[in-house]
């Protein structure tokens, strides 16, 4: 608590420096229509992307590769 008896806020702050261009996509679909609609779900897909190269004298030319992620039970149709 502080001094006013009034509960104390703590932020916390992240800061994240990444060179280059990343895009993140997410798909949806419709509600099932009607009783008895069922809809089949996967499990999240696992996102993994790849920096090359991982080193080198400033300035480094960085590329990016999402191919490695991964789609349990599915199949990942495209990156972008």
């Amino acid at each position: 608590m502080g001094e006013t008896g009034q509960p104390t806020r703590i932020r916390a702050t992240a800061v994240v420096v990444i060179v280059g261009t990343v895009v993140l996509l997410a798909g949806a679909c419709a509600p099932p229509s009607g009783p008895g609609s069922t809809t089949t779900v996967n499990t999240s897909p696992t996102a993994v992307i790849v920096a090359d190269p991982t080193s080198g004298p400033a300035p480094l030319a960085v590329s990016f590769s999402g191919l490695s992620s991964t789609q349990p039970g599915g199949t990942i149709t495209g990156h972008s």
